[in-house]
């Protein structure tokens, strides 16, 4: 159960360090890169999953005690879980004033635009 544990908190690391380098990328100049970094944190989420349904197999086959060890992996869990839970919001909260600056910046060239018609 810990090495399940351990392997999950692994996962769960690098997904925080992937996660936080999305958060430093601008949406609008690294484009690219941020999408490739979220198929890249898609697989991580993917493989903290498959650990989640491994931990859970083990639970329910054997009769499961809960360790010190496995109390302190799952609470550094939640704490790393946590993190990336704080540092997703302020990417979505980014990704927001990213598409509010793109839409005023839309609205103002279309205010300007000037269309010459021929009779």
């Amino acid at each position: 159960m810990e090495e399940l544990l351990k392997n999950k908190l692994n996962a769960a690391k690098k997904l925080k360090k992937l996660t936080s380098v999305i958060n430093e990328l601008s949406l609008i100049t690294d484009y690219n890169k941020v999408n490739s970094l979220i198929d890249e944190r898609q697989q991580y989420i993917d493989k903290v999953n498959i650990i989640n349904d491994r931990i859970s197999e083990v639970k329910s086959n054997t009769n499961y005690i809960e360790k010190d060890e496995t109390r302190k992996l799952n609470k550094e869990l939640r704490k790393v879980f946590r993190e990336i839970y704080e540092i997703d919001n302020v990417i979505r909260k980014n990704i927001n004033t990213e598409l509010k600056t793109v839409k005023e910046k839309l609205a103002r060239s279309e205010a300007n635009a000037v269309i010459n018609i021929r009779i």
